[in-house]
């Protein structure tokens, strides 16, 4: 796996407002899937949920302020996370779930080569 540049209690928090949206999502429990992956030149995680899904005429909405579609809580966390990955130079989508769910992709650039890397006395 390539290495990804990122502020690890960022990054945490940006996993667990995605992984707490997805736990809210199935309400009578289920599965949440994690998978990190190298896709071109980027490290991408995906969090699946098995839930009702995101309807697609209010899911570009999902990332903005105040936005909710819960009874309850501030509509901040998604727009957080956005703000977070788009901080690390990452992306983060939202798309409707082949079988039904949603699926959220954080997308962080690999980290350039270490000059340490390079010969010479510092690279050795």
């Amino acid at each position: 796996m390539p290495t990804a540049l990122f502020d690890e209690a960022q990054q945490r928090q940006a996993l667990l407002n995605l992984l707490r949206n997805a736990r809210e999502a199935m309400p009578e429990g289920g599965t949440i899937d994690v998978t990190v992956r190298a896709e071109g030149m980027s490290v991408a995680i995906r969090i699946d949920d098995r839930g009702a899904g995101i309807p697609e005429e209010i899911r570009s909405q999902v990332f903005d302020p105040f936005f909710s579609t819960k009874g309850e809580g501030t509509g901040l966390g998604l727009a957080i996370t956005r703000q977070i990955v788009e901080a690390h130079g990452g992306s983060l989508t939202c798309e409707q779930r082949e079988g039904g769910g949603t699926s959220f992709r954080i997308a962080l650039p690999i980290a350039p080569a270490r000059a340490s890397a390079l010969p010479g006395p510092q690279g050795r």
